[in-house]
């Protein structure tokens, strides 16, 4: 596919506000636009909040989960986020929407010793607030939500974490059916429960080199069918002077389906991927890189 992207652009306005006594109050519009296409919104992180030494609580939309893999420490351009692509997808269905989550309350931890703590809520976390009581035949159109809590720790040359996701289905999970190689939902295919792991670690040498490695596994399920698959990523990366060199193996693993107790790897579902990356800095800001 031959394309011009924007690779996200973004234009961010915060604001803060001192209460007095280490505490402050504030708000960020993240707008992500694109300047080949047009368009303008607050699509990004967008949030009011309030914080101080204890850490701070925002409300809005937030990226969550699917963005936490070591890869996007590493990348050039969008393209060489494949950890977040991979582990972002299982059998064509997003985990944690591949994007900021929207209604959702989020607490950040203050920095202790390099150890940072994250929980997040969602009431409605795959559309628009209420989404299921517009929804024909939702018996509970107040259940469904999400949860994501993520540990991290980034001291000197080490980073390393792990993030969990789970969510239900807002107003219940629709029925699903598998077969022997392949798999099909039927009726409302985003009414679905999901669970992610992800687990990563990264260690940066003094001369530049750093090598990393991610591993998650992320389930798919509907009322009476279940999918997963789990995935692992080796990225390293090289700097010296202005130059920057990076390579990533992705690997996703055969999917595993379950329906009525038994248990199925449908084959020829896994995936690798692979890119190489370079990257020359004109200056702090301005990169180019093929």
């Amino acid at each position: 596919e031959n394309r011009v992207s924007d690779q996200s652009s973004m234009l961010v306005f915060k604001g803060k506000e001192d209460l007095g006594g280490g505490m402050y109050a504030g708000f960020q519009i993240d707008n992500r636009f694109g300047p080949d296409m047009g368009g303008f919104a607050a699509s990004g992180n967008t949030n009011i909040n309030i914080g101080g030494t204890w850490g701070q609580v925002a409300v809005g939309r937030q990226d969550l989960h699917y963005g936490t893999a070591i890869e996007s420490y590493k990348a050039y351009t969008l393209q060489n986020i494949l950890s977040n692509g991979i582990f972002s997808q299982v059998w064509g269905y997003s985990i944690a929407n591949a994007t900021r989550t929207p209604n959702v309350v989020v607490y950040d931890s203050p920095n202790m010793s390099g150890f940072t703590a994250r929980v997040a809520l969602s009431s409605a976390w795959a559309g628009t607030e209420g989404r299921g009581a517009r929804a024909a035949g939702v018996s509970n159109p107040s259940s469904g939500s999400a949860t994501n809590i993520a540990l991290n720790y980034a001291n000197g040359p080490i980073k390393a974490g792990y993030s969990y996701w789970n969510a239900t289905a807002e107003g219940g999970k629709a029925v699903g059916v598998i077969g022997a190689a392949t798999a099909t939902a039927q009726g409302a295919l985003s009414a679905h429960d999901q669970r992610g792991d992800t687990l990563q670690f990264v260690y940066s040498f003094p001369m530049g080199l750093n090598v990393g490695l991610a591993w998650n596994k992320s389930k798919i399920t509907w009322s009476d069918v279940s999918v997963d698959r789990s995935a692992w990523v080796l990225p390293v990366s090289y700097t010296f002077g202005a130059n920057q060199i990076a390579f990533t193996y992705a690997k996703a693993n055969d999917l595993k389906g379950a329906a009525g107790g038994v248990t199925a790897t449908l084959d020829s579902t896994g995936a690798s991927a692979y890119t190489l990356a370079y990257g020359y800095s004109l200056s702090k800001r301005t990169n180019l890189g093929v």
